[in-house]
């Protein structure tokens, strides 16, 4: 079991941010907390992101829309972080009570953020117990003085 441990220990000294994925347009949208998300293109600019699966209604709208948004957190936002951290219902208003803004694709995102990257779907692979998905970069705009919030995991193997 101590190897286990030194492997949870190991793994989450791996820095990840926090981010809000926002996906589809009026009534048929939502959004929730992702962390594993990583620039991985320049030309053209693109970013990937992990799903876990069984998130089955995001994945369908992704997949229907091909359009959406990532959100940077910022550092300290626990309000954000704690509005989307459980998800929503298909059907549920992502943004109820929340101040919006629409990117540049037509996806609404927090006002709040420090950060948003509007993005086409481009792929996906099915990862383990997530599926990495990728998308390019259409526009974004960020906050001069904000920073995005950095976080490191208790345990490298959960949330």
């Amino acid at each position: 079991m101590a190897e286990l441990t030194d492997l949870s220990r190991a793994l989450a000294r791996v820095p990840s941010g926090l981010f809000i994925l926002s996906v589809g347009r009026g009534h048929l949208q939502t959004a929730m907390l992702v962390s594993f998300v990583q620039q991985v293109g320049f030309e053209p600019p693109a970013v990937s992101f992990a799903l876990k699966k069984g998130r089955d209604h995001v994945l369908e709208l992704l997949r229907k829309e091909r359009q959406f948004c990532l959100s940077v957190v910022p550092e300290g936002d626990k309000a954000m972080l704690a509005h989307f951290a459980a998800g929503f219902a298909p059907g549920d208003d992502p943004f109820a009570d929340v101040a919006t803004a629409i990117a540049s694709n037509g996806v609404r995102f927090p006002a709040a953020a420090c950060a948003h990257l509007a993005c086409q779907l481009a792929g996906e692979a099915d990862w383990s117990d997530h599926l990495l998905l990728c998308g390019h970069v259409l526009g974004g705009s960020a906050a001069h003085d904000v920073k995005p919030w950095v976080h490191l995991r208790k345990n490298g193997l959960s949330y």
